[in-house]
């Protein structure tokens, strides 16, 4: 079985993840069974953390190294603090019972890669900005983690809307509208987390911001 797959990246490159580069592949998930039972099972939910190493100290060299050593964003057209990637793709199966085709084994997973700088010198740093440093970081964890979890929550969703259609007396035509729902789930998703941004400002509203003075270490940007 072929997985019907969304892939999403945004990067971070002010106060939290701009969910705005969205590339979405939608492929066949579906084999056709004669027998069998049908089964549901919880979305396998995959969850990794990446950091890449800086250094410096003071808000301007940590500021030059995140451009310089951050994950690159061809929508930012360079590199920038932090991403999130995400991977949603679902299969099932069909089978004929009590006279209708309908959906049998259905399986979701849902992957999710947050990438954010390390910075290895923050224990030399001053008690001032070493604590402004790991307020950013835990609010951005705050933001990015809001990202993912609308990727779970999307997950769940396309499988309960799988575990939950009808049956139809033609195969191809559910395998059509299952993978339609699933997708129109998936794209919804893909537009909520842009809107997320807008109402927290890429994260900024939620605390996610590191100063220097009265200014943001890094200027809003829209992936």
């Amino acid at each position: 079985m072929k997985p019907a797959q969304q892939r999403l990246i945004c990067g971070q490159r002010s106060a939290g993840a701009a969910w705005r580069s969205v590339a979405m592949v939608f492929m066949a998930a579906v084999v056709s069974m004669s027998v069998g039972v049908a089964a549901q099972a919880e979305p396998q939910i995959n969850v990794e953390e990446r950091t890449y190493d800086i250094e410096g100290g003071s808000i301007g060299a940590l500021r030059a190294q995140m451009a310089e050593r951050g994950p690159f964003s061809e929508k930012a057209e360079g590199h920038v603090p932090a991403r999130t990637e995400a991977t949603v793709d679902f299969r099932f199966t069909t089978r004929w019972r009590r006279g209708a085709c309908r959906v049998g084994k259905i399986r979701v997973t849902a992957d999710v890669t947050y990438i954010y700088p390390n910075w290895l010198n923050l224990d030399e740093a001053s008690v001032r900005l070493g604590d402004k440093w790991v307020n950013y970081i835990k609010q951005l964890r705050v933001h990015e983690e809001g990202h993912g979890q609308m990727v779970f929550d999307s997950a769940h969703e396309v499988d309960a809307m799988l575990a939950s259609m009808g049956g139809l007396k033609n195969c191809k035509k559910l395998r059509q509208r299952a993978k339609s729902r699933g997708e129109k789930i998936l794209r919804a998703m893909a537009a909520a987390q842009i809107q997320y941004d807008d109402d927290t400002d890429g994260g900024k509203t939620q605390g996610a911001v590191l100063r220097e003075g009265s200014q943001p270490v890094l200027e809003p940007h829209i992936n």
